[in-house]
């Protein structure tokens, strides 16, 4: 699967969120079998995927190459997001913190 940089998605600071875009279930179904993303949020799972765990600023930097703060802002967003749903942890160490998915490509 080719990673789509999130620039050609997204404008900076837009997170393009819809109702729809949320996290749904269905009653009576597998959790992890019904996860939604918007293109954003999957195009950074992407990069997770591939390089395991990594921090705002190298996800932000693999996604935006010529980014700016609003660039990082969004990443930072995402994250929350996924976080927030339990499809990313993060590491809160003394250092940067990382994130890593917590939901595998084929859950996905």
């Amino acid at each position: 699967t080719e990673i789509v940089p999130a620039v050609d998605l997204l404008p900076p600071g837009h997170l393009g969120l819809h109702q729809s875009d949320c996290l749904t279930e269905k009653p009576g179904t597998d959790r992890l079998n019904n996860i939604q993303a918007t293109p954003a949020e999957s195009a950074l799972l992407q990069v997770l995927w591939k390089k395991g765990d990594a921090t705002i600023r190298q996800l932000a930097d693999i996604l935006y190459p010529e980014g700016t703060h609003a660039h990082y802002a969004t990443v930072q967003k995402l994250l929350e997001r996924l976080e927030s749903r339990g499809m990313v942890r993060r590491d809160r160490g003394p250092r940067a913190h990382r994130f890593s998915p917590t939901v595998s490509r084929e859950d996905f």
